[in-house]
């Protein structure tokens, strides 16, 4: 592989979300969208904001329902500000806000919107995104046990990341 790819690889952005709705005990992928940017994104200082603006608008849009709808947030998280990023590109909170946004009550299974229900990957694993995944549908199915968030029928799984 010569420099120029693996080097433009290892900038690339990846950005992926899916809307889940629960029906009955089935699971449903209601919307899906993805994107990538080879672009210079460490050098930008919206690092994720507009890919994820865009993206999020979209997703919400073909999934038919409003970022107030979404009972919970499934967040990759392979490094901890990734969560900020994510909850500002997507529209839960304004540019700059997700430090004072993010707190405890807010984020909590009985809070305004739930964040990475069995504990992500700081707490449960780092299973690629998976574990999380399989947690979004848990919680739809209503199977999370104490994790799990009340009445909720829409979900979502962000995963904003940087590949090498």
């Amino acid at each position: 592989m010569s420099s120029g790819i693996r080097e433009a690889a290892a900038r690339r952005r990846y950005l992926a979300l899916y809307a889940f709705a629960a029906c009955g005990i089935g699971v449903y992928l209601t919307a899906t969208q993805a994107g990538a940017d080879l672009g210079p994104q460490y050098l930008s200082p919206e690092f994720y904001r507009t890919a994820l603006g865009g993206i999020g608008d979209d997703i919400f849009g073909v999934a038919g329902i409003d970022r107030k709808d979404i009972g919970f947030a499934q967040i990759y998280d392979n490094f901890t500000p990734t969560v900020l990023m994510s909850l500002e590109g997507l529209g839960f909170c304004g540019e700059g806000e997700s430090g004072d946004w993010v707190t405890p009550e807010r984020i909590a299974l009985d809070g305004e919107l739930p964040v990475n229900t069995s504990g992500g990957h700081t707490s449960e694993s780092y299973m690629q995104g998976w574990a999380t995944q399989v947690e979004a549908v848990r919680q739809l199915r209503g199977e999370a046990g104490e994790r799990q968030v009340a009445d909720v029928d829409h979900g979502l799984y962000v995963c904003t990341r940087l590949c090498a």
